[in-house]
């Protein structure tokens, strides 16, 4: 934590290293700090999805969830290769009540899934859940 501080003492307009403390404040449980770096990471850089994904989980978790789900469609306009931030954007629009948006990213997440089979079998059961859900 001191060395990214002292980083950013040398050099404060190094957004990586705002994300990168962001993660570690929110490591350590220390929320409010961790929103505050990813906002002046998303201020310095813009183009960073990191910052927003993470912005965003840190919105969910203070029950923002509007905000949050504004982080994950800039991290998503940004890279939209990353499936966390769907999975995590279809996990809140599931807890929302927006059954059939949930499972459209979910489906999204299986599109850009990375081989990791025990997500993929997850996401696909709790398609199969939701969908029973609107039916």
């Amino acid at each position: 934590m001191d060395d990214y501080s002292q980083t950013l003492g040398i050099n404060p307009n190094n957004s990586d290293i705002y994300t990168y403390r962001g993660n570690i404040y929110t490591d350590m449980g220390l929320h409010d700090q961790a929103l505050l770096d990813y906002g002046k990471a998303i201020n310095l850089n813009s183009d960073d999805y990191r910052a927003y994904f993470n912005r965003g989980n840190i919105q969910a978790f203070f029950g923002h969830f509007d905000k949050s789900i504004d982080d994950y469609n800039a991290a998503i306009k940004i890279n939209s290769e990353v499936p966390e931030v769907y999975f995590s954007k279809a996990s809140l629009l599931e807890k929302s009540n927006k059954i059939v948006e949930a499972i459209s990213n979910f489906a999204l997440f299986l599109i850009h899934s990375r081989n990791d089979s025990n997500a993929i079998d997850f996401v696909k059961d709790k398609i199969e859940d939701l969908k029973n859900l609107v039916q």
